[in-house]
């Protein structure tokens, strides 16, 4: 099982892609519709964000709890309030993985590098748990 913040655009363009996600249990994360940033944003440009980006979500037919990864990490006032106002979790998170630069020398063979990492930290007795459940701890 894994957590997956998707950006709405992208979504539409892998819908079917999206609906594997969903059918295989995978949590489901909301990552903006059109990935801009969410900082200097009137409210109602934040609303439209999330709430277009949670419509497409359920589509795919997602059932759980969605939670929002801000872009970047950029989180000024209007969207905490938002978020709050809604009762939806914004996740962050203590490490830089890049993921933001696709055309980055150090995320070239990325997906073969996370294989093994997680396959040597998995022997060594740790465990990989999707969002929704390091919030239940």
């Amino acid at each position: 099982m894994a957590t997956f913040f998707l950006s709405g655009n992208e979504l539409e363009q892998n819908f079917e892609e999206g609906k594997a996600v969903a059918e295989a249990g995978h949590q489901i994360g909301n990552h903006t519709y059109s990935h801009q940033r969410m900082i200097f944003k009137k409210t109602s440009f934040i609303n439209e964000e999330v709430e277009k980006r949670n419509e497409l979500i359920r589509e795919t037919g997602y059932e759980g709890e969605i939670d929002f990864r801000p872009l970047n990490g950029k989180k000024i006032k209007a969207l905490p309030y938002y978020l709050n106002k809604q009762k939806i979790d914004m996740i962050m998170w203590s490490l830089e993985t890049f993921s933001y630069c696709t055309r980055c020398p150090m995320t070239q063979g990325r997906t073969e590098n996370n294989r093994a990492v997680l396959q040597s930290l998995s022997e060594r007795g740790y465990r990989f748990v999707i969002v929704n459940e390091l919030q239940e701890e």
